[in-house]
This record gives structure tokens, sequence and C-alpha cells, in this order.
């Protein structure tokens, strides 16, 4: 098996049992052509997501930035909304994944000590 193709145990579509869940992208997807139910392969990855009953493999990351102005910033995509609060701000434990809290976690310890060495 191939790091992208699925699990043997997906002869079906995991949301309504049709069997005309197939991948026409090489194995990076599934489309259930019965309920149209869509499921994506990351084997790249290191964490466990609950989605539509399924436990995903994803991905987190952090992306620290400045910008010069938000005026143009909008949600798309897979994006529902963008929210802005300080890091020191945020309540870990409302985190839903323990790499969220380990990257906000990391990012705190580094600016301290980037701080100290001011």
């Amino acid at each position: 098996m191939r790091a992208t193709e699925a699990n043997p145990e997906f002869v079906f579509c995991p949301k309504c049992g049709s069997s005309t869940f197939r991948s026409k992208d090489d194995g990076r997807s599934f489309l259930c052509e019965g309920c149209r139910f869509q499921y994506y392969i990351n084997n790249s990855s290191a964490n466990l997501y609950p989605f539509s009953k399924i436990a995903v493999p994803t991905v987190d990351l952090a992306f620290v930035c400045e910008a010069d102005h938000w005026e143009q910033m909008k949600p798309g995509d897979d994006v529902a909304s963008i929210e802005f609060t300080l890091p020191e701000e945020i309540d870990l434990n409302a985190l839903c994944s323990e790499s969220m809290k380990q990257i906000i976690q990391f990012y705190l310890r580094k600016e301290r000590l980037k701080f100290k060495n001011e």
C-alpha cells in the first residue's frame, strides 16, 4: 500500500455504507458517489482528529508574521472565520488538540527568552 492509499477497511463509504466510495486522484481523497461524503488522506501526520465520526490524520502548523494591514484578509475554503487573540490570553484547556497547545506553549517560551535577552 502506498503512503496515500486508503486502508483496506475503506471498501465502503464510512458515512452511508455505499460501495461507490472511490478515489479519483491517486488515493489522496475519496468521494462517495452515493452521499457525496469526501474523505482526505494525509499520512504524513502525527495527530488524529475526529471528522464525521472518523479519525483523520492531520498536521498542525503555526506561522508568525507581521502585516501592514488586515483589510483584505478574508476567511475562505475551509476557514470559517478569522480571530485575533494575544497568545498569552489563550485558554489552552479550551483547545481541541494537544499539538495546538504545544505550539502555543513553545511560542510563549521562545518569546519570553527573546525578551530576557533584549
